[in-house]
């Protein structure tokens, strides 16, 4: 069995928190039981715990149904796994299951957050116009605090932080690798699905949309556009990354299994959208983004993939007139 820090190194220990295998490096231990780092910082913070205390014995039947929860032995519990059953699962499923947030949760969180955020944006229509401007600053200042809000209330009900999202075996200079080549990926796809789409249009209708026929961008000026392509390139790619696929995509993975996880994540992030013409290529691109989470297990992988891709879209929409804003 292979460390799940150190996948080159071979384990002497398991921890008994989370199942996950330790090399002699990794290992901790509180009285004579071994932990890894992270699972033993989190006990170390709870009140009373100088020690690791006995595990309390199964209840007849346990495995079939989450039982009660014990205060420091939960992630393989809570899951529905028993402890020795723990240690016989892939390192690679141990770490996704320390995701264990619910999808019922995420989804109420989902549910606020575009309820506030479609009426505050409905708010700043009535007072200042459509505008560039206006959708902007609606995002900057609604979405992403609501994202924040929604993600540290859901991670701190699970004993979680941040950094969950991004805890990746796999070295920085691999996940940066896909997400280099997940934007070109997802831009050829997306534009693909988007060019077979239009065809389709055209033959029915006999003339493309309007929206892509080229004119004048809807602006308000150097510094909206400016502002706009900020929230578009960087803002939107943490904190839609963040929602999407650091909290929706575990909590679907955990109950559909990789591939239901992965279309489902993408439909979702393609129609909350709400742009008919480009839902199915932005389906698709929410897909690779997922893929990319699932193979990297860092959000870093997708957010960057997420960010080159708009900054491609946005380039070719401005070369070409088209309002995609």
């Amino acid at each position: 069995m292979r460390c799940a820090y150190h996948p080159e190194r071979t384990a002497d220990a398991v921890c008994v928190e989370c199942g996950l295998p330790l090399c002699r490096e990794c290992k901790r231990t509180s009285g004579i039981y071994h932990l890894c780092p992270s699972c033993l910082s989190r006990i170390s913070t709870l009140p009373n715990a100088t020690a690791y205390p006995p595990a309390p014995v199964p209840p007849p039947g346990f495995g079939t149904q989450p039982g009660p929860a014990h205060p420091y032995l939960t992630a393989p519990w809570a899951a529905g796994v028993r402890l020795e059953e723990s240690r016989d699962l892939d390192p690679r499923e141990l770490r996704w299951r320390k995701k264990d947030w619910n999808i019922t949760e995420v989804m109420l969180a989902l549910l606020l957050l575009f309820v506030v955020y479609g009426a505050a944006g409905a708010v700043v229509a009535l007072a200042f116009g459509r505008s560039l401007m206006a959708s902007s600053l609606s995002y900057i200042l609604v979405f992403c605090p609501l994202v924040l809000a929604c993600t540290a209330w859901i991670l701190r009900r699970h004993g979680k932080y941040l950094g969950i999202l991004a805890d990746s075996p796999f070295p920085w200079n691999k996940v940066l690798l896909y997400g280099l080549v997940g934007a070109p990926v997802s831009l050829a796809t997306s534009y693909g699905v988007l060019f077979l789409i239009l065809m389709v249009i055209y033959a029915l209708a006999g003339h493309i949309p309007e929206q892509l026929r080229g004119g004048e961008l809807p602006t308000s000026g150097p510094a909206a556009l400016a502002l706009t392509v900020f929230v578009v390139v960087v803002l939107a790619p943490v904190f839609e990354e963040t929602f999407f696929r650091g909290l929706l995509y575990p909590s679907l993975r955990n109950r559909l299994g990789v591939w239901g996880a992965v279309l489902l994540n993408g439909l979702i992030f393609g129609v909350l959208h709400f742009q008919p013409l480009y839902m199915l290529s932005l389906s698709l691109v929410g897909a690779i983004l997922a893929y990319l989470y699932e193979k990297t297990e860092s959000i870093v992988a997708p957010m960057l993939a997420h960010g080159l891709y708009n900054a491609l879209v946005v380039l070719i929409a401005l070369l070409l007139k088209w309002n995609l804003f």
